[in-house]
């Protein structure tokens, strides 16, 4: 919000600039080699696995689109939370997350001949760690309701990494 005088407070001009940044690397993130998207073509499609964090353990399922924006479910026991954000490439092929869960660090790897993806929250208060599920055969990426209905049982125990 402007002042009275017309001018901008600093901290909404630190905001603008952040997500100035923001964009401004998303964009070159997503103008690679292979055209736009690129930068997260292994990361798309539907993950599941286990988050730990200051709401304690949850199973959860996340879409990531081609662009990187993400959408989720945490199966916490006292009810589910929806989950928001957008992965952005940087430099060096490191990536990281911001949403409405907080930010952080994301890597893809392999463990047991199985893609894992894992997040971990600035700080180290909170962490995740999803598998890969396969597509159906020319199935695109969904939107929110094909997100699959709350597991049942209790989470998979959480693999460190």
């Amino acid at each position: 919000m402007s002042a009275p005088d017309g001018t901008v407070s600093r901290g909404r001009q630190s905001f603008r600039c952040w997500a100035l940044a923001c964009l401004v690397l998303a964009g070159c993130a997503g103008s690679g080699p292979g055209g736009p998207g690129d930068a997260f073509r292994d990361f798309e499609g539907e993950w599941r696995g286990t988050v730990l964090g200051s709401r304690g353990r949850a199973a959860a399922r996340l879409l990531i689109d081609p662009g990187g924006s993400y959408r989720g479910t945490l199966f916490f026991d006292g009810g589910d939370r929806s989950v928001r954000g957008v992965l952005m490439a940087l430099p060096g092929g490191r990536v990281r997350y911001g949403g409405n869960d907080g930010s952080g660090s994301v890597t893809l790897g392999w463990s047991e001949g199985r893609r894992i993806l894992r997040f971990v929250e600035d700080g180290g208060a909170g962490h995740a760690e999803f598998t890969r599920v396969p597509p159906a055969p020319g199935a695109p990426i969904g939107n929110e309701s094909d997100l699959p209905a709350r597991p049942s049982g209790r989470p998979p125990p959480f693999a460190h990494p």
